[in-house]
């Protein structure tokens, strides 16, 4: 569920639209100049009272490590970053609305129809379900 929240991010953000793009920018937050800094905070911030939470700020981060190291998007790095900040205990997070990025009428009805069924099953009590890790016991 929770590779589901943000893998649906990251096809949002990385699929190509067959809208004509050219003369268009839309502000999304990611600033290459503030990447660290925003890491930095997101890392020493307060950290989250849920399981969910905790994972969900921990992936967050690891996404936006690997948009700056692998991909050299710091862009969509920082934007991560500071997603990874607002995990807070009392604040919720949700997918990223398709309407805010440059899709046609029936790709924004197909994505808003998917991130509508995720948010209903986070809010029917899944962020709070998320099964915590059993340490692995080694024998020798």
């Amino acid at each position: 569920m929770l590779r589901s929240l943000v893998g649906s991010e990251m096809c949002i953000r990385d699929r190509c639209s067959s809208v004509d793009n050219s003369g268009t920018a839309i502000g999304y937050g990611g600033n290459p100049l503030t990447y660290s800094s925003s890491v930095s905070s997101a890392i020493a911030g307060q950290e989250p009272t849920t399981a969910f939470g905790k994972a969900l700020k921990a992936e967050y981060i690891a996404y936006a490590q690997r948009e700056a190291d692998e991909w050299y998007d710091y862009f969509d790095a920082d934007f991560f970053a500071k997603k990874a900040g607002k995990v807070a205990p009392d604040e919720k997070i949700l997918p990223e609305d398709p309407a805010n990025w440059r899709f046609d009428a029936e790709e924004i009805a197909q994505k808003r129809s998917v991130r509508d069924e995720l948010i209903a099953l986070l809010d029917d009590g899944k962020r709070e379900k998320k099964k915590k890790k059993k340490k692995k016991s080694t024998l020798r």
